[in-house]
């Protein structure tokens, strides 16, 4: 039993000190050959994109444990750890970082979009009421609409998240980082 809690303690120690890491490149560098391997494994698992949505929508806890129940989920594992991380809870909390320390960068470069977006989203929806819009094409608008504003939302969460070490660092390397980043992942920042 000593054992066992100085295993669990040794283990806790050591994902903190990893999430406790500043930002580098090595570990973007390290980062990005993870995700461009996961990319493979969408032949594989067709699915897999279409299960993905809505993940940073959510808490990191919970995200994890959707994850986790994937069908692609042993060989997301085995990726992960053959890029050096000790699980995925690891790589997890890096990705964490990172997105929500790009998004932090993106906010304070632009930081009345997502209060305009807002309000753009929504005269867009009375402009087609006036104009006598068919109620299913407004319903279907109002809904693209509302995930739209879902995601704004929670990339403003995560943005908060971020601290000011990263966030400093992300402002001197985020061109770089989106030199490096796969064409469909940096496409979609």
């Amino acid at each position: 039993m000593k054992y066992i809690m100085v295993g669990v303690g040794l283990l806790i120690l050591s994902i903190q000190s990893f999430a406790e890491q500043s930002l580098s490149k090595p570990l973007l560098e390290q980062y990005v050959s993870t995700i461009e391997k996961f990319q493979v494994l969408e032949d594989k698992y067709p699915a897999m994109e279409s299960e993905f949505e809505n993940v940073l929508q959510m808490t990191p806890s919970a995200a994890i444990d959707k994850i986790k129940g994937m069908q692609a989920y042993s060989d997301i594992e085995k990726i992960v750890k053959a890029a050096g991380y000790d699980n995925f809870e690891q790589f997890y909390q890096q990705s964490y970082r990172i997105m929500s320390s790009m998004f932090a960068v993106q906010m304070q470069q632009m930081p009345d979009s997502v209060e305009s977006m807002g309000a753009m989203l929504n005269s867009t929806i009375e402009r087609m009421k006036k104009s006598g819009m068919p109620s299913e094409m407004i319903s279907k608008m109002e809904k693209e609409m509302a995930e739209q504003k879902a995601n704004i939302d929670s990339m403003a969460t995560l943005a908060k998240s971020a601290s000011d070490e990263d966030i400093a660092f992300m402002k001197e390397n985020m061109m770089w980082l989106m030199s490096i980043m796969p064409t469909g992942i940096a496409n979609n920042q």
